[in-house]
């Protein structure tokens, strides 16, 4: 699904990933989504289709299986994913919450939320066992978009999760404490 995360935050299939459909679309399914796994896109743009498409084949991902709306008029439950801003996710963490940093390693080094731990979006499904059952998680990246994708991912697996809208910068902006 490549809305825009507080679109996709609103109702979405259930099961689906949130990749936006910007120009690192294919970087971040390459990331996540196992070579040679079905894919099926869910959007109705059809030129923002080709052009996901276009990605993919540069990545050697051409086996998209189909397009797909991704708010189907069927009755279907949509899943939907919590967001919060940064002032809510400082309440959030002083009521023992986690947050759950997902950029890079040189992007924590430089500052990160207090108490944060850091898993790469990347590599979050392998690293699942690292999060403690239990314990809200509050899940960030710089600006939303890998937090939101890295918040599906944990929706699959059944990990509830909060995605702080806005990310770091919106953690900074509103002046909150950082760890270096």
């Amino acid at each position: 699904d490549p809305r825009p995360p507080h679109v996709f935050a609103a109702g979405h299939r259930q099961g689906a990933l949130n990749v936006v459909g910007n120009d690192s679309f294919a970087v971040r399914v390459g990331a996540v989504v196992p070579f040679g796994a079905p894919l099926v896109l869910l959007a109705t743009d059809a030129h923002q289709v080709a052009a996901l498409r276009a990605q993919l084949a540069t990545i050697g991902y051409d086996g998209v299986r189909g397009v797909a709306d991704p708010v189907p008029d069927t009755g279907e439950d949509l899943a939907r994913t919590r967001v919060i801003d940064a002032r809510a996710a400082k309440r959030f963490v002083d009521d023992g919450g986690l947050p759950v940093d997902v950029r890079e390693r040189s992007e924590y080094d430089a500052g990160h939320v207090p108490s944060a731990i850091h898993i790469p979006y990347e590599q979050l499904e392998s690293r699942l066992g690292e999060l403690p059952r239990g314990r809200d998680l509050v899940i960030y990246c710089a600006s939303g978009v890998r937090s939101s994708l890295a918040a599906s991912l944990l929706d699959r697996r059944g990990v509830p999760a909060a995605n702080l809208r806005g990310g770091f910068s919106a953690w900074v902006g509103a002046d909150l404490p950082i760890d270096r």
